[in-house]
Parts: structure tokens; sequence; C-alpha cells
């Protein structure tokens, strides 16, 4: 494994798990008035980490535009019901009637919980850590094997993505969700109709860090229990990955101590995610562990195929079926009720073309 000469010398710094991560598994539910149901736009097309950034992009932006279009309501109808607004007739005033009539327009415009599956060329990203600090000539170490380098904006270090791993990005609303206490979970939540909470301000919003342990539950259960998706496969035929994983002091899902499986590394922007987790299905590992990714020392990436060649299992999964897997496991951890799978061209998505889309499978949960 090889560091690169620009890297610290000594110990290495990196992200440690705070120890009130612990109080983040409990129940995960999305708050009343929020969809429960999760819609999976799985890029069939190996693409450049930049096409799938764009693409990010363009959702991450229609959540943000909508909590601007909120805010903006929530002020004009406070301004009004606290008399700080005037008409030609005297101070103006709101039914409970237009209140409605507001906060079913915002429901209908709210962009829904999505999750997007990608698999890139190959490529080495660097999170905020590395921003700023290595010159264009220290980042060329990185064009290795046809990969390059390429500064985003999540948090942590280096790491790889390629063909053979499942990059899986979240885009909800933080502030959509909360924990559940014992008390809350014996109550039966308000139904996702109830219009009116949409012009409420609730401050509670899901804690960073419980979204990340949230992933990393959604990752260890997709290794345990994820199993090829096909409409004709009845539950009985579904064969469980059955991998066994674990969270450690540091973020990312591990098989070993030393054998990193999956890694994590999100962005948050007023409440709204994104980015979000890679796991190894059958990668090239030399790329990962020619270099220490996420300024691990003594730590190796290993792949779905890999642990099962060590069981002596011959087995063959797709990034189709991981994909599935993982957006089935990540909307049981965050309390959605059903997921709808649908496959995407990404040439013509871009391009906005008819055909992008190809009719997917709807899953209850």
């Amino acid at each position: 494994m090889f560091r690169p000469l620009f890297a610290r010398v000594g110990p290495t710094l990196r992200w440690v798990r705070h120890q009130s991560t612990e109080a983040c598994q409990s129940t995960i539910q999305p708050k009343a008035g929020t969809s429960t149901t999760l819609r999976h736009l799985h890029f069939t097309d190996t693409v450049s980490y930049e096409t799938g950034l764009g693409v990010q992009e363009k959702f991450v932006a229609a959540n943000l535009d909508f909590k601007n279009i909120r805010s903006r309501a929530l002020r004009q109808i406070e301004a009004v019901k606290s008399g700080k607004m005037d008409t030609d007739e005297g101070p103006a005033q709101v039914s409970q009637y237009e209140e409605n009539l507001v906060a079913k327009m915002l429901k209908d415009i709210k962009p829904g919980p999505l999750v997007l599956t990608f698999q890139f060329n190959p490529v080495y990203t660097g999170g905020k850590r590395e921003k700023d600090s290595h010159s264009e000539q220290e980042l060329e170490i990185y064009n290795f094997k046809g990969a390059h380098y390429v500064q985003s904006s999540r948090g942590g270090q280096v790491t790889y993505h390629g063909p053979g791993q499942v990059v899986a990005y979240s885009i909800i609303d933080l502030n959509d969700f909360k924990k559940l206490d014992a008390k809350e979970e014996q109550n039966e939540l308000t139904s996702d109709n109830d219009i009116p909470q949409m012009l409420k301000k609730d401050r509670r919003a899901l804690p960073p860090r419980c979204f990340v342990n949230g992933l990393e539950q959604s990752i260890i259960n997709t290794l345990s229990s994820g199993h090829k998706i096909s409409r004709s496969m009845s539950a009985a035929s579904r064969t469980p990955y059955g991998i066994d994983s674990f969270r450690t002091e540091n973020t990312g899902v591990w098989v070993a101590a030393d054998a990193k499986i999956a890694s994590i590394g999100v962005h948050v922007r007023r409440g709204v995610t994104s980015h979000g987790v890679a796991i190894n299905v059958n990668t090239d590992l030399d790329y990962p562990n020619k270099f220490v990714m996420c300024g691990i020392d003594n730590a190796k990436t290993t792949s779905m195929k890999e642990i099962w060649e060590k069981e002596n299992q011959s087995r063959e999964v797709s990034i189709r079926d991981v994909s599935y897997s993982y957006a089935c496991e990540f909307a049981k951890v965050f309390g959605f009720k059903q997921v709808e799978h649908y496959d995407v061209i990404a040439e013509n998505f871009i391009k906005g073309v008819d055909g992008a889309y190809s009719h997917g499978i709807k899953e209850i949960l």
C-alpha cells in the first residue's frame, strides 16, 4: 500500500466516531407530512464521476429551491398574522382555508426522498479535508491505471470509485425525519396527508451523525440480507448475500478489523443531504489498495466477491441487484413504507429526452 509523498508524517489524523453516535441507534421515522415512498433511480450504464455529480446536483438544487419557496411563504403568512402587512382596506388577513391551500400547494411541489445509484469509471475523489491542500503535480500520483483525481464537497478524505462498485447518493431533508423514543414508537404517527404540517416549524431535525449511522446500518443489512431483485422470484427462492459486517471507531462498514468493504462520505446543505456510500461488489481492488484510503493506515479494501472466494463460494451478483437491495434496506432503516425502483439511461436523462426511465419495480416494505 502506497502513501503519497505529500501525506502527513506521523499519526494519521482522521474522523473518529463520537460516543454520542451510539445514541443514534434507535428508530428513524419520517415526520408527518413527509412522503413515505422512497424513489430509487438506478443508472444502468457506467458513467464518469463528474456526470454523477451533475445529476445529483440537479436534485439537490430542486430541494434547496423548494426550501426557499417554503420559507418565503412562511414569512408572508407570519407577517399577515402578526399585523405587519397592510392593505388599502386595513390589516391583511389570511383564513384557515387559505393557509391550507398554500400548504397543499407546497406539499404538491415538494421534492420526494430519493436514492441515486451509479457505477463510475475509475476515479479517486478527495473530501473537504483534501481541498486546496495539494498541488496539481502532487495529485498526478492518482493517475493510476487510467484513473484521475477529482475534488468533491463531501466529508472525509481520499477514496476510490470505479467499476464493480455501487455508489449510492441519498437526497433527503433531515428536517423531515426524527428519532423516535420508546413512547413515540408506541403511538401511531400522523398520516402523510396531514397538509397543515407543511406550514409548521419543527426544528427537531435528524442529526447528521444519526443519518450516517443509518447509512451504515443500511449497508450492514444489505450485505447480510440483500438478494437478487426480480418480479418473478418468490421470497423463498431468494438467497441472501450472507456477509457479516460491522461498525468500528472509523466511519464506514468493515468485515474485519483491517478490512473495509464500504465507505461513507456525506454533505449537508440546509438539512439537504448529498453524496453517500460506496459498496465494493466485484471491484478491482488494485485501485483502492494502491494508496491509503480515507486516511486509515494498516487497513485494506475488500469486496463481496473477494469474501465469497475466500469462503469457496461461487456466486455472481450484479451491480443492479446490490443497488436495488441497498435502496430497500435504506428505506427500511429510515421508515419508508415502499420503494419505487426505476432503471435510468444516463445520457437520455441528461439530455432530457423521452425514454430515460424504464419501468421499474415497486416494493411494499
